[in-house]
């Protein structure tokens, strides 16, 4: 039988993954439970419907029932969570991650168990999807721990052996999982990674380093894992992961990363860098993963995906500003130099690398620094025309013997107050003539236009907008419109003036407004604004032949 597919089964859709930090004693289930009480709040029944299931096929389902009374007479509401884990091979010892079950009364809680009752006395149900896959053809599910709370603050905590009175052991029948999770696609993150493979340690929390994979089980599917670089001298820096799973969003993580399905986990994992950790250069030396049933692969001599790890102690940055802060972009890409004192370098310096925040529309063309007459050092950096803004994240710097030094909050160091603004628009747009064409046109039953030509010149936005009207020789306005143009800082601006259709014979005024990239607008040929440069723009209506 082929098993459930892992985006749709009702362990996914119904269960988030949490997982206990010691050993529990092992659970027996009993014939008459025996009350467990706090204050007010008493576990009187919890069994699974069935005390044995063939889970071979990946389809079955087991109820596991469970009642909750509550003596507060003002109590109105109890909610809490049932977990459920696989025993492991040792009594008392349990593997993969847990089936964590919420529930409340009144109503449902979200992914979990269907309640009916009041607080004083709310029963629950939960369809229990048994994996297929276990360490073993004969395993045990056993509840292990029961939380419960009402809104008068009354609690009840109940696991290992409190809970041995109870039948909250059930035994399975599973295909064996053997063969210990593989992994694929080990890299540095493609989005939300360093930009540069780079990390400072000098901070009082130290940094950082992420790295992406996904944790491959096809069986009882991926359950948690260790990472570990190496460093010089044969030190080295672990991180271990779990996968988690979240009620009621119905997605799983595994680090920063999504998870969608356990078979094929996608893990984000960040390794901590610590205040003090050797400088110099570290990889990526093993990866241990193990799988819901217990399978354990260790993959080690990767030695893959180096960073730096620095503490700034050979090259010292200092004094880094912008000039011009201000860039004029309005019209073309603008550039500013980013500039900086640099001491300590050896071999000269290399590279400056300039990163920015995220979706900056900003770039540094070349990392090669250009070293100024005072000894400060500068690199370019362009800022695109449609940007208004971009603040610089960090700043990296290597010499000619490879030592870098760090700065900036993509590091996790301060700030470095940089950001390049679009120099204000403070100047309105000016036409410096225009005309109109054709000077002469036939009334029409059809609508028309009437060409608009402006010379323009703006000390800084382009024009980007025109709106025109037409007014008849009696003042009234008989036509017009409004829209975009080509941005244009100096030259021709052309468009058009709408006509309506039956204009009658006569003559006829255009008067147009016109709007830079900064929003600021002139107005011609208008009553109470100044006139056309070269006269007003005119034009006729004649009859139309045979009239």
């Amino acid at each position: 039988m082929q098993r459930m597919p892992r985006k749709v089964s009702a362990r996914i859709l119904a269960v988030t993954a949490l997982f206990a930090t010691c050993c529990l004693v092992a659970l027996t289930a009993g014939v008459a439970p025996a009350l467990a009480a706090s204050d007010t709040i008493t576990l009187t029944h919890l069994k699974f419907a069935e005390h044995s299931v063939d889970a071979t096929s990946g389809t079955a389902s087991v109820n596991l029932n469970w009642t909750i009374k509550d003596s507060d007479a003002a109590a109105t509401t109890v909610s809490g969570e049932v977990s459920i884990r696989l025993e492991g091979r040792q009594a008392g010892t349990y593997v993969g991650y847990a089936y964590v079950i919420p529930f409340s009364t009144p109503g449902n809680g979200a992914g979990g168990a269907t309640g009916t009752g009041t607080a004083q006395d709310s029963s629950y149900t939960w369809a229990f999807p048994v994996p297929q896959y276990a360490w073993a053809a004969k395993a045990h599910w056993v509840v292990t721990k029961v939380t419960v709370q009402d809104d008068q603050h009354g609690k009840l905590r109940l696991s290992g052996g409190q809970l041995g009175s109870y039948a909250g052991t059930l035994t399975a029948t599973e295909l064996v999982d053997s063969t210990p999770p593989t992994y694929d696609s080990l890299q540095f993150p493609v989005s939300t990674g360093p930009s540069r493979p780079y990390v400072y340690d000098g901070g009082t929390a130290g940094g950082s380093s992420s790295y992406s994979f996904n944790a491959d089980d096809s069986e009882s599917g991926f359950w948690k894992g260790r990472i570990t670089l190496a460093g010089p001298g044969g030190a080295t820096l672990s991180t271990s992961f779990r996968y988690t799973y979240s009620v009621p969003n119905f997605i799983g993580a595994c680090g920063e990363g999504t998870v969608f399905d356990d078979t094929s986990a996608q893990c984000q994992i960040a390794v901590t860098v610590p205040q003090g950790t050797p400088s110099g250069t570290w990889t990526v030396s093993s990866l241990e993963l193990w799988d819901n049933a217990g399978n354990h692969a260790t993959y080690q001599d990767l030695d893959t995906l180096p960073v730096t790890v620095t503490s700034n102690g050979v090259i010292q940055a200092s004094g880094f500003a912008a000039d011009p802060a201000q860039v004029d972009n309005w019209a073309t890409t603008g550039t500013s130099q980013i500039t900086m004192e640099i001491a300590g370098a050896q071999d000269g310096v290399s590279d400056v690398y300039v990163d920015f925040a995220a979706g900056s529309p900003c770039s540094e063309p070349s990392a090669t620094p250009t070293q100024n007459a005072d000894g400060s050092y500068s690199v370019t950096v362009d800022m695109f025309s449609i940007a208004t803004s971009c603040t610089v994240a960090g700043i990296a710097v290597v010499d000619g013997a490879g030592n870098v030094s760090v700065y900036g909050a993509e590091y996790g160091e301060p700030d470095l107050g940089i950001d390049l603004t679009q120099i204000p628009d403070t100047t309105p747009p000016v036409a410096t003539g225009a005309s109109v064409s054709p000077a002469s046109q036939p009334e029409s039953p059809n609508t028309g236009f009437e060409g608009l030509t402006i010379d323009v010149d703006d000390a800084v936005a382009p024009v980007t907008q025109v709106s025109t009207t037409v007014f008849n020789s009696s003042g009234q306005i008989v036509g017009g419109g409004s829209g975009g143009v080509t941005a244009t800082l100096d030259g021709a601006v052309e468009t058009d003036a709408s006509l309506p259709a039956d204009l009658p014979p006569g003559t006829y005024t255009v008067a147009f407004q016109i709007t830079d990239a900064g929003g600021l607008t002139s107005s011609y040929g208008y009553p109470t604004s100044p006139a056309v440069p070269g006269g007003p723009l005119t034009f006729t209506v004649t009859a139309a032949s045979g009239s």
